[in-house]
């Protein structure tokens, strides 16, 4: 089953909408192209804060978004996790690249505006390595994450490589799952975990807004064993994530890569847009 590369706006003379260039301001770095805007901000150790799409929030900034490490430690200000919004990440380098050429981001930056931007993090969460490359283009989002062992990982337990608040207005989720088949649901509010299995995609929509998002994995990345991609059903958001062992997060070659793109279709015929199905 194939997922639809949604076209992005164009002006109404057939060219793409302009974007502002980045801004910085009180820790927030703001980053368009197209029909995407994404902000990063600092005190989360510069992971992405919000995704909009046309206007509309996708990713919310009600959490945590990209990766973070469960490393107990009573000793620590946040006992169980490290890094992200949890902090203790070591934060090493910070990089926008716009159209190939990088800027260094700090108060009083300047960058033009451009077709594409390539935001680069390299870190330390404890004894893990992590390397962050979040691409921002018309054509949607396109998140790369990397962990190599830098010391002795005693008592590291699991890394969630990926993390997703989307906004509390997202309703409906339709998981295409590694053979093709579907799960769908409602999302409750109601503090369960739903899904637990291994993902090639993921569909969310909100009928409040008749806006939703494909988000694509490369390839189906295999979880760690009974929570693999799960859905925790928060009051303020639904937040996805996708769970991996240590080990398997140390064992790749290559990174993990999805790539997220924005949506807008009725109530009669989100899923047909959103998984493609329409000609």
């Amino acid at each position: 089953m194939s997922l639809l590369v949604i076209a992005f706006a164009t002006s109404p003379g057939g060219n793409p909408a302009a974007a502002a260039p980045p801004t910085l301001a009180d820790g927030i770095l703001t980053v368009e192209a197209g029909d995407y805007q994404v902000d990063f901000k600092k005190q989360s150790a510069w992971t992405i804060r919000s995704i909009r799409y046309r206007g509309v929030v996708l990713i919310s900034p009600s959490g945590g978004n990209q990766a973070v490490l469960r490393l107990p430690d009573p000793e620590r200000k946040d006992p169980l996790f490290i890094g992200n919004v949890h902090g203790g990440e070591q934060v090493e380098s910070f990089t926008l690249v716009a159209d190939g050429r990088p800027h260094p981001v700090a108060e009083g930056m300047s960058a033009p505006a451009a077709n594409e931007y390539v935001v680069i993090k390299e870190s330390l969460m404890g004894p893990i390595r992590y390397r962050s490359s979040v691409k921002i283009s018309p054509q949607g989002i396109e998140e790369s994450a990397s962990f190599q062992l830098e010391s002795d990982p005693a008592g590291a337990e699991w890394i969630y490589a990926f993390m997703h608040c989307w906004a509390p207005e997202m309703s409906r989720w339709i998981a295409v799952l590694p053979d093709g088949s579907r799960e769908e649901g409602a999302f409750r509010f109601d503090g369960t975990n739903t899904l637990k299995k291994d993902l090639r995609s993921l569909v969310v929509w909100s009928e409040t807004t008749g806006t939703g998002a494909v988000m694509t994995y490369d390839e189906a990345y295999e979880g760690r064993p009974k929570l693999h991609n799960f859905l925790w059903n928060r009051q303020r958001d639904s937040k996805h994530y996708f769970q991996v062992s240590i080990d398997q997060a140390l064992a790749r070659t290559s990174p993990y890569v999805c790539r997220i793109v924005g949506f807008q279709a009725s109530p009669q015929d989100w899923e047909k847009v959103a998984l493609g199905t329409e000609k």
